[in-house]
């Protein structure tokens, strides 16, 4: 799993050099209040084709996790059904949510054309359907390059070949839906060359009604851990311009690092838990199996949180001398997000186990400890009573899902027994 592992880091840390040479290219030639609008447009069209997936993309990981990876047609008629009943919802709740932040917040939202918005949600469900369900079967690296890579490259092609002028949101926006078409066809060429209809079609499937009342539960964690992600930008949006809010962004991704070892080994882990947990295999045995990555996981951790204290004002500055001032902010969110390799994955053990329940009521402690700090901090310390909210909320999940997972399963996740 380790050699794997590796495998799936380095695909990640490709797709991030990608993603920052794709927002270097928007902050130096398209400019910095650019970037701050198409982070909101990712914010409303994530939030939606996430929310239209209704948690059962997790749910097929978990399903089919369980289950060796030779049968892996379990869920083929459910991923078709969710195919359309995900594009219906997008078309449906991006409409409703654009028109109502048109109305009740002028100016919140980028000016952008409707469909800009209905087809950005739609194809972000779709991605994110496809990666799940490839992540499910053991695709592990498939899963990975669809996810993080071919986005950011085409859209990096697209933009300099076509040199898009300073300034020209709408061009960037029509890029990024072009780049995500790439990954869906990619996706699908996937599937041609593989068809689903190889595989064993005879094993029975639960209703999708009943699916959908077990994925629930997901659903509502996917939901708070969008909100948990995003509301520090949410309340900045309406107290800094765009310039500002696009340079926090790239210190919080930046940040994000830190916890990348451990993410690219939580793509292994997930299937690889609920296997253990549905053959019964003791706490010892699942500790062994996070313990495996986790203290590898946490040194890389560490030498990404060193390396930001060093060179953090240095790596900012590649942007632009406005990015430097994000310096404190990248250390504030670095520290949350070392906490968060601490307590190992926490989220994926208690999801892939019984826990998935108990796992969103921490969620949402944490969402309305982060929201209230943020609407406490924010009007008087802007970017970093953002950056000092969101850390701390990320350490109530982690800290709190620890220790349940303590006295639930008897199992520790994190680095302490």
């Amino acid at each position: 799993m380790l050699r794997a592992g590796g495998q799936v880091l380095a695909i990640r840390l490709v797709a991030i050099l990608l993603q920052f040479g794709f927002v270097w290219y928007i902050s130096t030639y398209l400019g910095d209040s650019v970037y701050g609008d198409f982070v909101i447009y990712l914010m409303i069209t994530q939030f939606v084709g996430t929310m239209a997936n209704l948690g059962l993309d997790v749910l097929i990981v978990k399903k089919i996790g369980a289950i060796s990876p030779i049968d892996n047609s379990y869920n083929t008629k459910l991923v078709r059904k969710m195919s359309i009943v995900g594009v219906s919802l997008s078309i449906i709740l991006t409409f409703l949510l654009v028109t109502i932040l048109h109305s009740l917040i002028p100016g919140y939202l980028p000016a952008l054309p409707m469909w800009t918005y209905l087809v950005g949600a739609s194809f972000y469900g779709l991605m994110r359907l496809f990666v799940e369900y490839y992540r499910s079967i053991r695709w592990i690296t498939l899963s990975t390059f669809l996810a993080y890579v071919i986005a950011p490259t085409i859209a990096i092609i697209i933009l300099w070949l076509i040199k898009v002028p300073e300034g020209a949101f709408y061009a960037l926006v029509v890029t990024w839906i072009i780049a995500m078409s790439f990954v869906l066809l990619s996706a699908l060429l996937v599937k041609w060359f593989y068809p689903w209809s190889k595989l064993d079609t005879t094993q029975k499937t639960q209703s999708t009604k009943a699916l959908i009342f077990l994925s629930f539960p997901f659903l509502m964690t996917l939901f708070l851990v969008f909100l948990n992600g995003w509301v520090d930008k949410m309340v900045l949006r309406f107290y800094i311009e765009s310039d500002v809010l696009g340079q926090y962004f790239v210190a919080y991704r930046l940040a994000a690092m830190v916890f990348l070892p451990l993410m690219a080994f939580n793509t292994l882990l997930a299937p690889r838990i609920s296997e253990a947990y549905q053959s019964q295999q003791s706490s010892s045995q699942l500790r062994a199996i996070i313990w495996d990555v986790l203290r590898w996981a946490m040194l890389f951790a560490s030498i990404g949180f060193l390396l930001f204290v060093l060179l953090g004002k240095y790596l900012l500055g590649i942007f632009s001398e406005q990015h430097v001032l994000m310096y404190p902010v990248l250390l504030i969110l670095s520290i949350g997000q070392l906490v968060n390799v601490a307590a190992g994955p926490v989220g994926v053990v208690m999801k892939m186990t019984k826990l998935q329940n108990l796992y969103a009521k921490v969620m949402g402690v944490s969402v309305l400890v982060n929201f209230t700090l943020n609407i406490i901090l924010i009007p008087s310390f802007g970017v970093y009573g953002a950056a000092i909210a969101s850390a701390v909320g990320l350490i109530c999940i982690n800290v709190g899902a620890w220790w349940l997972c303590k006295q639930r399963l008897g199992l520790s996740t994190g680095m302490i027994e």
